[in-house]
């Protein structure tokens, strides 16, 4: 992960993230981000599938909002981060 351009996004989706929403995902929302030199380095979905965590290399957080506005994908926070660990 590269030091100051580690970004989180939450997101909450009220009525679920959908099995269409993640064909949208890999579909559109993806390429869209390799092309802004944005990489996805994981995520994670609540059980209920309602929230999403998600990490990101990207250069700034505002391509992140501008790719999710496009897609109508929702965005709740965008932060940068770094990692600690034990």
């Amino acid at each position: 992960r590269n030091l100051g351009t580690l970004k989180v996004v939450e997101s909450t989706f009220p009525g679920g993230f959908t099995e269409a929403d993640w064909d949208k995902a890999r579909q559109h929302v993806l390429p869209c981000y390799a092309e802004r030199s944005v990489e996805v380095i994981q995520s994670y979905i609540s059980l209920d599938r309602t929230r999403t965590i998600c990490e990101y290399n990207s250069p700034d957080a505002e391509v992140i909002r501008q790719v999710r506005r496009k897609f109508g994908i929702p965005c709740d926070r965008v932060w940068s981060a770094t990692v600690i660990a034990p």
